[in-house]
């Protein structure tokens, strides 16, 4: 078999390395988002929801980015989940 290069095809790597990119930078906020969601040693209310808007809306703000990025990226027919544009 021979290779697309070889028969004169070459293929642009940018999007691939840029969906890669985006899905590594997402997961990685997933996963400190489910870390800090496990806590649940707080005394009174109000130190819950300190945390919940100084801890976690920050990281749910980050994946949420990192998916607008790839919701701009992927073909409409190829986005699994509900679009905002």
């Amino acid at each position: 078999m021979t290779s697309l290069k070889g028969n004169g095809i070459e293929l642009d790597k940018e999007p691939l390395t840029e969906i890669t990119v985006l899905l590594t930078t997402m997961m990685e906020s997933v996963g400190k988002l489910g870390n800090v969601m496990n806590q649940h040693d707080f005394s009174t209310i109000e130190e819950h929801l300190k945390f919940c808007a100084k801890t976690i809306r920050p990281l749910v703000d980050e994946v949420r980015h990192s998916a607008a990025a790839l919701e701009g990226v992927c073909a409409d027919e190829l986005w699994p989940y509900p679009t905002y544009q």
